[in-house]
């Protein structure tokens, strides 16, 4: 989740005059080091471009008890769940992570990647041009504003649920399906469970944070508070749009976002730990 709006975010920028438009990036590359190199040593599929340039990009990173995740654009820090640490103010290694907080860490640092990079970089403009042009063309009904926060925060929630499956499913590989009486067992399971990602629908959300918006909720709190009634306002702040990504968007983060290394077919996301597996040396079927 990003915290600020970009209407804000702009306004702010536009204020200084472009004095800091260009950020300090890396300031505290130390924090996320460990992640990044331990995430080349023990599975390189995840040594993805967003993940490294997002985390490496930030200006610090700030673990919390409070179990909030978010990445902030005005001051460039990543706030992150304690269990992310290792007590010691850096990110754990890869394996100690468990999968739902890897999917987060994904989340925000998507987040952090179009903001550092995506939005300023000029070799990255084909992919910036598709961020500022394809919301409109998938939520008609919202405001430029808020169409291109929802693709935003639907685009880094399709990316975490699809590094939290793929990391699920490569650690039960590595375990139960190199043990010969269970790999056909590990390999259709997981076959399943991959394939589950294809139906699943993923929405975004965005923020009411418009000023008219923003006392309208205000007095609907108010007036709750009064009442003792339900103000039907979402205790997040947060509202999910009932539009879902379509397969354009998923192949687009498929492409861009993953560089080819996740596809819907399980033989090509997994082939690298599926030809070594014993019950598939001799399968007809891989590739």
């Amino acid at each position: 989740m990003i915290l600020l709006s970009r209407r804000v975010f702009r306004a702010g920028l536009l204020g200084l005059t472009g004095f800091f438009i260009v950020q300090s990036l890396g300031a505290q590359s130390w924090q996320s080091e460990q992640f990044i190199q331990s995430v080349r040593r023990e599975a390189p599929i995840y040594s993805l471009n967003f993940w490294a340039l997002g985390l490496r990009s930030v200006s610090r990173i700030k673990f919390n008890e409070d179990g909030v995740d978010q990445y902030r654009p005005l001051r460039n820090i990543m706030y992150l769940n304690d269990n992310l640490s290792d007590g010691g103010g850096r990110l754990k290694e890869l394996a100690k992570i468990h999968p739902n907080y890897l999917a987060t860490l994904a989340h925000e640092s998507f987040h952090s990647y179009l903001q550092n990079y995506v939005r300023k970089a000029p070799a990255l403009r084909i992919q910036n041009r598709w961020m500022l042009t394809r919301p409109k063309q998938l939520y008609r009904e919202l405001s430029d504003e808020k169409a291109a926060i929802a693709l935003e925060e639907g685009y880094a929630s399709l990316i975490g649920m699809l590094v939290q499956s793929h990391v699920s499913i490569l650690r039960m590989l590595n375990s139960s399906g190199r043990q010969e009486e269970k790999c056909e067992s590990a390999v259709s399971l997981s076959r399943k469970l991959w394939s589950v990602n294809e139906s699943q629908q993923v929405f975004g959300y965005y923020s009411r944070d418009g000023i008219g918006e923003y006392w309208t909720d205000r007095f609907k709190n108010l007036w709750s508070s009064i009442t003792g009634k339900e103000s039907g306002l979402p205790e997040d702040g947060t509202y999910p749009v009932n539009v879902a990504l379509e397969t354009l968007d998923r192949q687009w983060v498929y492409r861009e976002i993953f560089q080819n290394r996740f596809q819907d077919s399980f033989e090509e996301s997994f082939k690298e730990v599926l030809k070594d597996l014993p019950c598939m040396k001799s399968s007809e079927d891989l590739l």
